[in-house]
């Protein structure tokens, strides 16, 4: 396949302010969530820590009160050790600790293996949908009130056109409805679990840099940016070429002068383990198994009780009425009409008793390096080794550009292939926030200090 310039692949983008995104269509704020170490938590610490973020997520869906589209993306960033190391030396002095030379020995030995091991740093973005470009939040304006019903129907007919919506230019009326929305997100985020914190422009604009740097040196940004950033700007940061195969994707990259070039495939969660729940013998399947560098992205839809519970009786109904018209005329229905009633009764059940938000969203991972072949051992391999739990990863063909795309921030859903619907528990103990504790000031003291 010819290669495809970067800006001829559907590039979603078109601007940034602050940590809001807005693509050709939609409009997203996006987050940095702290990592919790992991590791060494006790099982009811690690029971409490999956609830937890059950129940920071499932805040969304209360503030909302409608459907709310999110997107989770995890990924390797460097991690310099040797900073690292200055960095705790300098805190030994506010920590009442050890003998500075025992601890000296302590820092300088961990930044030893960190070296070998050639750590790098997980970092988690969390993304929120605010709404849809050019939409108007009808819902809240009593039209009907003034006798406007007809009126509202032609408006919503002529809707793209009137605010020029898949335009690159954004609007002052959504930015300003986008900073009203998000100060409430922000205001739920930042006081649970994830601790989030707004992402700066030049943040992002670096995330969605990286995602087109496949295994090369660490991205940088050519010029400073500030907190408002225009079609141009991403462009300038984000040339490249792009080759799409089959099964992966190849890129071309010039950093000063110097042509790099990497691969990445990005595989789908078509099946889980049954044994998804916290503690568990098998690692968080988000977390783990493998100490492979990899992508995580998730995209899904958290849909409140009432509306999911609303979907399920239409869905019993439905398949209740396929079996009745099966059986009168005399034909048995098959097993699986049975099983999806059962699937559907169980679900009902789950719903009533934790009133919980449900989940309907895909899972992937995505595998970079700067060798075709490489790329493909380390795909293959990390597809064996999430089989190994129970966990099966489908690797498809011909939606890589697509899936790319949705890595994006402030990119949408592409393909609708192995989207899983299940309660909220799948979130929680996934593991997406969970981390080592490695470079936690926090951690070390604790350790040092064997204080728990």
């Amino acid at each position: 396949m010819a290669k495809n310039k970067k800006e001829n692949f559907g590039f979603p983008v078109i601007g940034v302010s602050g940590n809001i995104v807005f693509s050709k269509k939609e409009v997203w704020a996006y987050y940095s969530i702290a990592e919790v170490p992991f590791d060494f938590l006790s099982d009811n610490a690690k029971v409490n820590l999956a609830n937890s973020t059950m129940m920071a997520l499932a805040s969304l869906c209360q503030k909302a009160d409608k459907k709310v589209d999110c997107h989770i993306l995890s990924f390797n960033r460097p991690f310099d050790p040797s900073a690292w190391t200055e960095q705790m030396l300098q805190q030994h002095q506010k920590w009442k600790m050890p003998s500075t030379k025992e601890f000296k020995k302590f820092i300088r030995e961990q930044r030893d293996n960190l070296l070998e091991m050639q750590y790098q740093k997980r970092q988690t973005i969390l993304g929120v949908k605010l709404f849809n470009r050019g939409s108007i939040d009808f819902d809240s304006m009593n039209f009907l009130e003034f006798g406007y019903k007809d009126a509202v129907a032609g408006i919503r007919k002529n809707i793209d056109a009137l605010f020029a919506i898949n335009s690159t230019e954004i609007k002052a009326y959504d930015e300003d409805r986008a900073k009203e929305m998000e100060k409430e997100i922000h205001r739920s985020l930042a006081n649970n679990i994830l601790k989030a914190q707004r992402l700066t422009a030049e943040e992002l604009l670096l995330i969605i840099k990286q995602r087109l740097y496949p295994a090369m040196p660490a991205p940088y940004l050519e010029v400073n940016h500030e907190e408002r950033l225009g079609l141009a700007d991403i462009m300038v940061e984000t040339t490249g070429y792009i080759e799409e195969k089959p099964r992966y994707i190849k890129i071309n990259q010039m950093i000063d002068g110097k042509e790099y070039v990497g691969y990445r495939a990005t595989l789908s969660f078509s099946k889980f383990g049954k044994n998804l729940s916290m503690p568990s013998s098998n690692p968080p399947f988000l977390y783990g198994p493998s100490i492979l560098p990899f992508t995580v992205n998730c995209r899904f839809t958290l849909t409140p009780t009432e509306e999911m519970k609303k979907t399920l009786d239409r869905k019993k109904m439905e398949t209740d009425d396929e079996i009745k018209n099966l059986e009168g005329s005399g034909q048995r229905a098959n097993a699986s009409i049975y099983e999806t009633m059962a699937d559907i009764n169980e679900m009902d059940a789950d719903l009533v008793q934790n009133k919980l938000p449900w989940v309907s969203g895909s899972y992937r991972v995505t595998i970079e390096a700067p060798d075709e072949d490489l790329m493909k051992t380390w795909a293959t391999s990390l597809k064996n080794e999430y089989g190994e739990i129970d966990n099966v990863l489908s690797w498809t063909s011909g939606d890589q550009l697509q899936l790319l795309r949705e890595e994006i921030p402030g990119g949408k859903l592409e393909i609708n292939s192995f989207n899983h619907i299940t309660n909220l528990a799948i979130l929680g103990v996934s593991g997406f926030n969970f981390g080592s504790g490695v470079g936690d000031p926090v951690m070390l003291y604790k350790k040092m200090t064997n204080k728990h």
